[in-house]
């Protein structure tokens, strides 16, 4: 494979419809696989997707080291008191917990997990170290 920098998912997607290229490491456009514009044909992340629950994480498929996922939350400035931000993760995690917000995420290819600050950052500097990892050992190269 030769890796083609995109600026955003948008225009990797124009090119893959247009035929230019023959694949992208994105999050799924479910409406373009249920009209059968693009195939899925695995996920890097730990789960799969309830949309496309027939297909295989690469970890299933016998990847088990090509394993990634793109991690959202909320950030608020260095210093700000510890229980604003508990207020606030408590705010967000209720939210997570409404269907309307719930399905949303789900529609757009998001898995929902909430939980405390130090989760997502203790998954991020998992994430980081891994790929340390793998381009010390020349596993992968970056260019």
């Amino acid at each position: 494979m030769t890796f083609i920098p995109y600026r955003g998912d948008a225009p990797a997607r124009v090119d893959l419809l247009a035929g230019n290229i023959d694949a992208i490491a994105a999050t799924p456009d479910f409406g373009l696989i249920a009209e059968g514009k693009a195939r899925l044909i695995g996920s890097t992340g730990t789960r799969r997707w309830p949309q496309a629950r027939d297909v295989l994480t690469f970890a299933e498929a016998g990847y088990p080291d090509l394993v990634a996922f793109i991690s959202w939350g909320f950030a608020a400035p260095a210093g700000t008191p510890d229980n604003v931000i508990n207020i606030l993760n408590a705010t967000v995690n209720h939210a997570l917990l409404t269907e309307r917000v719930r399905n949303t995420l789900v529609d757009n290819a998001y898995f929902v997990t909430g939980g405390p600050p130090e989760a997502l950052w203790s998954a991020s500097r998992q994430q980081i170290l891994q790929f340390d990892q793998m381009a010390r050992a020349g596993t992968i190269k970056f260019e």
